[in-house]
């Protein structure tokens, strides 16, 4: 989720539509390993990009990597 004190920007709408969009890491994380499984890497390889990247990087390299 979003910390606490973030803050959104713009009118209404906008805000919405950032809560809508949002991929919460937990989420964004499980989505990685399954991915990661399917393509047969191993849990240290996922754990390595957990920590070095955000998590949307992450799916978004999984994906990459399939395509």
């Amino acid at each position: 989720g979003f910390p606490d004190c973030y803050q959104f920007s713009g009118n209404i709408i906008h805000k919405h539509r950032q809560i809508g969009n949002a991929v919460p890491p937990p989420l964004a994380f499980a989505l990685g390993l399954l991915v990661i499984r399917v393509i047969g890497a191993s849990m240290s390889l996922a754990e390595c990009f957990w920590r070095r990247h955000e998590s949307h990087h992450i799916l978004v390299l999984m994906l990459l990597h399939l395509g």
